[in-house]
């Protein structure tokens, strides 16, 4: 597994992803694991975890909320 980029939580516009990039380092999920879990390319993730951008799919922002409340 590689090494974890500095993530600035700041520069994330969706409350939904910061909620998730915190839950993630804080159960050492790499963002490829991530990516793979919602269904989506690292670099989407990686995108997101940026602020660059934020999911626009029902679906992708329904599988980030489950995710979400089973790593609560």
């Amino acid at each position: 597994m590689g090494k974890r980029k500095e993530i600035d939580i700041n520069l994330i516009k969706d409350e939904r992803i910061k909620k998730l990039v915190i839950l993630a380092i804080k159960h050492a999920i790499s963002p490829t694991s991530m990516a793979h879990f919602i269904g989506i390319s690292y670099g989407t993730y990686n995108r997101y975890q940026q602020g660059k951008t934020v999911p626009q799919s029902e679906n992708t922002r329904a599988v980030i909320d489950n995710i979400i409340d089973k790593l609560k």
